[in-house]
């Protein structure tokens, strides 16, 4: 399990190969629906403690686990967040990243 965050700067939760968005949160839960609840209708969803700890998956996917596609989200995250920090464009930042 891990956090990343998404474009707006928000959670993204990933879990076995499936990456989740936060939906509603209560205080003491979070519930996360899939990242293709819209794009391909999932309904798969997942309810964690309000720390983010104890996944638990309540309605199964409608499209297999992506292991690399949870790689390329968090690629993208890296990258998305070096050049914000950097003043300057370094193509060699983003080639160094693309390489791990």
């Amino acid at each position: 399990m891990e956090i990343i965050k998404s474009n707006g700067g928000g959670d993204k939760l990933c879990v076995d190969g499936y990456v989740y968005v936060k939906k509603r949160s209560q205080k003491n839960w979070i519930r996360w629906q899939c990242q293709h609840q819209r794009s391909a209708g999932c309904k798969g969803g997942v309810n964690t403690d309000a720390k983010y700890n104890n996944p638990r998956s309540d309605v199964g996917h409608n499209h297999a686990a992506d292991r690399t596609g949870v790689e390329v989200t968090k690629l993208r995250t890296t990258t998305k967040a070096q050049a914000k920090q950097s003043s300057t464009p370094n193509p060699d930042a983003i080639s160094a990243t693309s390489e791990r």
